[in-house]
C-alpha cells in the first residue's frame, strides 16, 4: 500500500518504460507489490532467480502405512526431508549445509515440489548467509 515503502505492480506498470516487463520478470500479479529494496536491486542490475521446495519422502510412501494410533491419531503422508533449489543448485542438510545438482541430493526423488518465488539475492548473498 502507498506509504508503506512498496511499489503497486499496476504503478509499475504504468510509471516506467519498460515496467511490465520487468512485472511480469518479477513474477508480480496484476494487484501485486515490490518493495522499494528489491525495485532499486532490479534498477542496479539484480534479476530475479526462482526458488523452489523440494520434498523428499524418506520412508518412500511407507509412512502412511504406521498406524495412526501409534501417532497419537495423526497419519503420517511421509517422512520429510526438503531441499531448497536456487542459482542452479539445491541446498540440503546433511550434518551440514551441502548443496548438489537439483533432484540429486542422496534421497530417493523428489516426491513434490512447491515454487517459493524468487530472490533477488546473488548466490554469493545467499551461500555467505548458509
Amino acid at each position: 500500500s502507498r506509504g508503506a515503502g512498496l511499489l503497486l505492480a499496476s504503478d509499475l506498470t504504468t510509471s516506467f518504460e519498460g515496467g511490465e516487463e520487468l512485472a511480469h520478470e518479477l513474477h508480480l500479479s496484476e494487484d501485486g507489490q515490490i518493495s522499494y529494496y528489491d525495485f532499486v536491486a532490479v534498477c542496479l542490475g539484480s534479476r530475479p532467480s526462482a526458488v523452489t521446495l523440494n520434498w523428499y519422502d524418506l520412508s518412500q510412501g511407507y509412512a502412511q502405512w504406521v498406524p495412526p494410533a501409534v501417532m497419537g491419531g495423526q497419519r503420517l503422508e511421509g517422512i520429510w526431508h526438503t531441499g531448497v533449489v536456487a542459482f542452479g543448485r539445491e541446498y540440503w542438510f546433511g550434518g551440514k549445509v551441502l548443496f548438489s545438482k537439483p533432484g540429486a541430493a542422496p534421497f530417493p526423488g523428489p516426491s513434490r515440489s512447491t515454487d517459493l518465488g524468487v530472490t533477488l539475492r546473488t548466490r554469493e548473498e545467499f551461500e555467505d548467509f548458509l
